[in-house]
């Protein structure tokens, strides 16, 4: 089986430790968007949880424990794991729901493999992922885009901390919420409808992307602010900490996410 035609239904379940290790088995020393799970380990520790980890991959048959010491590691990780070691683009998704913990995704772009990585009950789930466009499927999922209408408001700057501030107001009430955020400066009316939102969300979202030029890594990224009363796109600012909200309807947003695909992931590479 060539790692260009994994088979849609190949999947790969793992710990933090077994990713890891799959991933040092590699060479590699870090996963872009992927938490540490030896964070203040003694190198002692980490030795013996790796070692634990290559037992229960060999156990399931995607390693192979050689008598003299050698490790060979299965088509199926080195295919999906190799990706994420050495990839051309990454994209962090997340997106939050009302009365629900906020879920992430990663995906990542070693022509021609896309791979996708998920959470799932304290460990990982990867997967292949056929072509961009299922990407952009899984993003409008995760972010319950359908028809959603612009919020009835004008695009206005406002410092990330403010949102923040924001937030933490909900818990007295959509009017405490406007009046927080037109002591921030914000005028009456956009300050209504971002109250409005915040207080009336459907989904939070974001997204970040990745690609490689040369020895450094471009990014660039946007986020997605839904409620009852309509739809906003968040931009930040790099270098002043600031945030633009543009009342944004669901055709905006699409237009938009697919122009920033393009400048990363052009449509030809699949």
């Amino acid at each position: 089986m060539s790692p260009t035609l994994l088979p849609a239904e190949a999947m790969l379940t793992c710990s933090p430790a077994e990713l890891f290790t799959l991933a040092s088995l590699l060479g590699g020393e870090m996963l872009v968007g992927v938490d540490d799970p030896f964070p203040g380990w003694l190198s002692e520790e980490i030795e013996e949880a790796a070692q634990a980890a290559r037992q229960s991959l060999a156990e399931r048959g995607h390693l192979t424990l050689q008598p003299d010491g050698r490790v060979v590691m299965d088509l199926l990780p080195a295919a999906l794991v190799g990706a994420m070691v050495q990839p051309r683009t990454v994209l962090l998704l997340s997106a939050a729901l009302p009365d629900s913990t906020a879920r992430r995704w990663a995906f990542y772009r070693r022509p021609p493999l896309t791979v996708l990585l998920e959470e799932v009950q304290g460990g990982y789930l990867l997967r292949p992922l056929e072509g961009r466009q299922r990407v952009e499927e899984r993003i409008l999922e995760a972010w319950q885009i359908q028809a959603q209408k612009a919020a009835r408001a004008a695009s206005f700057l406002l410092p990330q901390q403010a949102i923040e501030q924001a937030r933490q107001a909900r818990l007295q009430g959509e009017e405490a919420v406007r009046q927080t955020l037109q002591r921030l400066g914000i005028a009456a009316r956009n300050a209504r409808a971002l109250a409005a939102t915040l207080c009336a969300a459907r989904c939070n979202g974001a997204l970040v992307l990745l690609t490689r030029r040369g020895a450094a890594w471009q990014t660039d990224g946007l986020g997605m602010l839904d409620g009852e009363n309509g739809l906003w796109q968040l931009r930040s600012r790099p270098g002043d900490n600031l945030v633009e909200l543009l009342p944004c309807p669901a055709g905006r947003l699409r237009a938009d996410l697919q122009a920033l695909l393009n400048r990363f992931w052009p449509p030809d590479e699949g």
